[in-house]
């Protein structure tokens, strides 16, 4: 991915720079990084914030775990969209 692709991406789900050039994402959102690398795969999920250095991506969970990727090899970005409150179909647990 290019640096553009992911601002790009970033600016699309109203993500705002925080501290140290972290790009963060609404409390009820995350995002979901794929990267991949001679044929191996990873998934990144619960992504809160981004972090682009040059050809480098930092990603910090909601978990504060943070992962080091190459911003080469990640090839698709994701966004949860927040949870609504709406109520499905079904008896009420609390009755």
């Amino acid at each position: 991915m290019k640096q553009e692709q992911l601002e790009a991406f970033l600016a699309s789900v109203s993500a705002t720079v925080g501290e140290q050039g972290w790009h963060e994402v609404a409390a009820e959102q995350h995002i979901t990084l794929y990267a991949g690398h001679d044929g191996v795969g990873l998934t990144v999920g619960k992504v809160e914030a981004i972090q682009i250095e040059g050809d480098q991506l930092r990603a910090r969970t909601r978990k504060g775990e943070t992962y080091l990727l190459a911003l080469s090899d990640v090839f698709a970005t994701a966004v949860e969209a927040p949870k609504n409150n709406e109520r499905k179909a079904g008896f009420a647990a609390d009755r």
